[in-house]
């Protein structure tokens, strides 16, 4: 594509993991942050890289990494916090970029490689032949699912307890991509109409909240990268 923005958001201040997308992650102590940056700059399809922060940090390690596509969005204050809003965000994003197709990630997706970003983008560009507008990284989830104590996908009277391989898939949205026109975002949202729903599975579909699955994710990272290594000799 000649005109797709990638924004990558990355606010200072993380209430439940503080640091997390510049403190190290990775075995050579990189952060989520430049892995981010690296995996973007190396998909075929992102001509630009938009890093909004409020983090001096974050603006040093990406600096460093020389990218000649990237650029950075210095986040006003009120913009920056734990109570703003998506809709703002968006707003803010959508009218930063001008008239795009922009792909909107984050860091805490570290497993969702350049090629999972450059095949997203070819189910977009497909799904805008077929009337769709928008697209996002789901995980499909075949389990037991209930709401307010009432089953939402199993309970029906002639099979209540169906196998779990038969149930229809719920899908978990994991926040790896939201791809769309820049239009969108002036909406306040993420998503059009006619959203595709790109299906992400295993380590891909992860997406890190909590320090727990900090730990987790960067011990699963360094084995892949040294499985990467040893495949490579």
């Amino acid at each position: 594509m000649d005109n797709l923005v990638a924004l990558l958001p990355s606010r200072k201040n993380s209430e439940r993991i503080p640091g997390k997308n510049v403190i190290p992650f990775g075995p050579d102590g990189e952060s989520l942050l430049e892995i981010k940056l690296l995996q973007l700059s190396a998909t075929r399809s992102v001509s630009r890289i938009v890093l909004s922060t409020d983090d001096d940090e974050a603006i040093r390690q990406a600096s460093q990494l020389k990218l000649s596509n990237l650029e950075v969005d210095y986040r006003p204050a009120e913009l920056a916090q734990s109570s703003t809003s998506i809709a703002d965000l968006s707003i803010h994003f959508g009218t930063l970029v001008g008239d795009c197709t922009f792909l909107w990630t984050h860091t805490t997706s570290p497993f969702l490689t350049t090629a999972d970003y450059d095949q997203a983008v070819r189910a977009y560009l497909a799904g805008l032949e077929q009337g769709q507008d928008s697209l996002i990284t789901v995980e499909r989830v075949r389990d037991y699912f209930s709401f307010g104590g009432r089953p939402l996908n199993f309970g029906k009277p002639d099979n209540y307890w169906p196998r779990t391989q038969d149930l229809d898939p719920l899908e978990r949205i994991t926040s790896g991509i939201f791809l769309g026109s820049s239009d969108i975002l002036r909406t306040g949202n993420r998503i059009g109409k006619s959203c595709i729903s790109f299906p992400c599975e295993g380590l891909s579909a992860i997406d890190i909240d909590w320090p727990d699955q900090f730990s987790f994710a960067s011990a699963l990272y360094a084995r892949e990268v040294e499985r990467e290594k040893i495949a490579g000799m």
